[in-house]
């Protein structure tokens, strides 16, 4: 539990099965600075990841915040990519409610390949200068809702594609 009025800067975080991250109203779990990515050569993917768990919930009223305005300014660097806020690969159930994402230096949540994914009563805020800062993506999986919710960013609010994007799809022969 993060408790209010409280801001706790920190490095990638990676989240385990049959966790609940609770963020009370006011508090603020904030990635370090570009800078210490930098120094640390952090390669993480993404501030928050969690890869093939199994019953995660992120609630509360509280913030997540990427602190991106340090790299929108540095898309064109190959060599530092610009993290993600939230990575999620392979969940099953995950629940999602209640928290602010903010200022990503990249996309802010990006759901792949997750099954019985339950998104309720988020806000997702960057400028609408910020590059690349999708608010929530979903890229495969099945059974996954979005509801009540605002996204405000600088690019996508909401993107769905297909785990095979660049692949026909054969459903019919799938049994589907």
């Amino acid at each position: 539990v993060l408790t209010s009025k409280k801001t706790y800067l920190t490095g990638p975080l990676s989240l385990i099965s049959n966790l609940t991250l609770h963020i009370e109203d006011l508090a603020t779990l904030q990635s370090m600075s570009r800078e210490h990515w930098l120094e640390n050569e952090w390669k993480n993917e993404a501030f928050l990841t969690a890869y093939y768990q199994t019953n995660l919930r992120i609630e509360g009223g509280g913030t997540i915040d990427g602190n991106g305005s340090e790299w929108w300014n540095h898309t064109k660097d190959d060599r530092h990519y610009r993290p993600h806020l939230f990575k999620l690969h392979t969940i099953n159930r995950l629940s999602i409610d209640g928290v602010r994402f903010s200022n990503s230096a990249n996309h802010h949540v990006y759901v792949e390949n997750c099954t019985n994914v339950r998104v309720r009563n988020i806000l997702v805020e960057a400028p609408s200068t910020s590059p690349n800062t999708d608010g929530i993506n979903f890229s495969g999986g099945r059974d996954q809702l979005l509801e009540d919710s605002h996204i405000s960013n600088g690019d996508d609010c909401i993107s769905v594609v297909c785990d095979n994007a660049n692949q026909t799809s054969r459903h019919d022969d799938m049994g589907y």
